[in-house]
């Protein structure tokens, strides 16, 4: 007790645990549609452009600076390691013809517009 009065009001207390369970479970679900992974695959016939295209789009407007390129994918990521680790990595997996492209939900109208600029 200070000053005669209760040190915590448990009406005060319980609203403010509601409140943050509210704010908890409303951003868990914005953040799970944003960052789900989704799957696209389309034809791919300049896979050099494709990729020149997505690097550039990739380190300006999703600020992914580090490129890793094999034979068969090509991985975009942060490159900071804390990033890296809480973020879902950008991979396109090439066969062949055809591009599969896993990337969050978020990023998937940016692939989509820089395949049909590529195919006109």
């Amino acid at each position: 007790m200070i000053d005669g009065g209760k040190l915590v009001n448990p009406l005060f207390l319980s609203v403010i645990v509601l409140l943050d369970l509210f704010f908890v479970f409303f951003m868990t679900l914005f953040f799970y549609v944003v960052a789900k992974p989704s799957s696209i695959t389309f034809t791919v016939k300049d896979r050099r452009g494709l990729i020149n295209e997505l690097s550039e789009v990739a380190s300006k407007k999703w600020k992914r600076n580090n490129k890793v390129e094999t034979k068969e994918t090509c991985s975009f990521k942060f490159g900071n390691k804390y990033k890296d680790w809480l973020t879902t990595p950008i991979d396109f997996i090439f066969e062949e013809e055809k591009c599969t492209v896993i990337v969050p939900s978020y990023y998937q109208e940016d692939v989509l517009r820089i395949n049909k600029k590529l195919r006109e």
